[in-house]
């Protein structure tokens, strides 16, 4: 947040000690007007969420996430889902972002 970098910079110490490898997990600080055109059509970022995106700025999402299928969740502010803990909290608050694949394992008689 442009207004609140605090808990993002209190995020990265944490990240920085934990047990995590390198990589899992990375903050990009700046200004979201900057960002967010080369993050949507940047071919390495696998999905993004965003809140609180004027129209203008989703539709520029939109089309840059279309070029490399990327997912893309936009909620708006208006809608209290992103501030509610018990929908945060489930396990299909990532449901957008996580890719499920069946693997068939042959078997011999």
């Amino acid at each position: 947040s442009e207004a609140n970098p605090l808990p993002a910079a209190l995020l990265g110490e944490v990240m920085a000690t934990s047990d995590l490898p390198p990589g899992v997990i990375n903050l990009l600080t700046g200004r979201r007007r900057d960002l967010l055109e080369h993050l949507a059509s940047h071919r390495q970022v696998n999905a993004i969420s965003a809140a609180d995106l004027p129209r203008k700025t989703r539709t520029l999402l939109r089309l840059g996430a279309a070029e490399n299928v990327k997912r893309v969740t936009v909620v708006k502010v208006g809608e209290d889902a992103w501030r509610d803990d018990d929908a945060v909290a489930s396990p299909w608050s990532i449901e957008p972002f996580v890719e499920m694949k069946t693997i068939w394992q042959p078997s011999a008689t």
